[in-house]
């Protein structure tokens, strides 16, 4: 069993140009256009492997200048990517879904996998429960308090590594917070989640 710490980046729209109401019908529509992922070992917090796969959108296949600003992803970068049918299946021939721990920072990233998949008729593909990792931090040392990724480690003293909002960049970021967690309790990352409940 290892940690496949991921984060999604998606379509999204500046709500100050757009308005609330046109926003809540974009989202509805919200495509995923990068996975960031780590594969970790939940003993020794080693990363295993690490990569990046870009995800071409259909539903809104021009990106907002919002939405390329935010991530510093180009209309270039998703008009040559795999459809997310493909995508995924890249995704999950370097994981084991049937064993592999799906982990997010938040429980948006599993919502929006949810519901990117029910989009293109394709069953969501892990079998073991999702765990946010931000409620996991917020838990054990924040008494619930949670916070972004980047105040989350200011807050610990982890120097962010990388750009904000880029999916491998945000999951190698996630890894070191939760490294930093298990040293700062003196307890194993894999033991947390068995004391959770998580595993």
């Amino acid at each position: 069993m290892n940690l496949i710490v991921t984060d999604f980046e998606a379509t999204c729209w500046d709500r100050k140009i757009i308005g609330d109401l046109q926003e809540k019908v974009f989202l509805k529509t919200q495509e995923i256009i990068e996975i960031g992922c780590c594969v970790v070992n939940p003993v020794t917090m080693g990363i295993l492997r690490r990569f990046s796969l870009m995800i071409k959108p259909v539903k809104s296949f021009q990106l907002s200048p919002f939405c390329k600003e935010l991530t510093g992803i180009s209309q270039e970068e998703v008009a040559s990517a795999a459809p997310f049918d493909e995508a995924l299946n890249m995704w999950l021939a370097m994981v084991d879904p049937w064993d592999d721990i799906f982990c997010s920072w938040g429980d948006w990233d599993d919502k929006i996998l949810k519901k990117n998949c029910l989009m293109h008729r394709i069953p969501y593909p892990f079998s073991q429960r999702h765990v946010n990792i931000k409620q996991l931090v917020a838990d054990e040392l924040f008494d619930g308090r949670r916070a972004s990724i980047t105040t989350r480690c200011q807050e610990m003293g982890i120097t962010f590594e990388g750009t904000m909002h880029r999916g491998l960049d945000d999951a190698i970021n996630v890894v070191t917070i939760i490294d930093n967690m298990s040293r700062q309790l003196c307890e194993g990352f894999a033991s947390i989640l068995s004391r959770k409940g998580l595993t």
